[in-house]
């Protein structure tokens, strides 16, 4: 079994460019043969930084895959509400987004971090 690493924002984003970051080859060695692990804030906020820089189906799809690959850290419901809280006001959209989510059901991870078809889930798309 391989040993599980847990992976914040600056590393795992290196794995998202078209191009090798240095991050990344310095990370690469040490991170290729390990199961990622992402705490929920880093996919979240890789997905809201997506969703703010407009970005297309196809980097989407390749976050979409890195997040496939790794395990979710998925947290408490006082810990999903605190995130809220914290962010309520940053951005007028994502919180009228936050406003439109659903509480998950028991076993189901909460909306923000379901993975997306592919073209699917930026405002305005079908």
């Amino acid at each position: 079994m391989a040993a599980a690493v847990v992976v914040d924002t600056m590393i795992a984003s290196a794995w998202l460019g078209a191009k090798q970051s240095r991050r990344y080859a310095q990370w690469g060695p040490v991170l290729r043969d390990v199961t990622w692990v992402l705490p929920f804030v880093v996919v979240a906020g890789m997905r809201f930084g997506a969703e703010v820089a407009g970005w297309g189906a196809r980097r989407r799809t390749v976050l979409d895959r890195l997040v496939s690959r790794a395990g979710v850290v998925l947290p408490i419901e006082e810990v999903i509400d605190a995130y809220v809280d914290l962010h309520h006001g940053a951005s007028a959209p994502a919180t009228a987004s936050a406003r439109r989510m659903t509480r998950p059901t028991a076993g189901s991870p909460p909306p923000l971090l379901r993975a997306p078809p592919t073209g699917v889930g930026r405002r305005g798309s079908t």
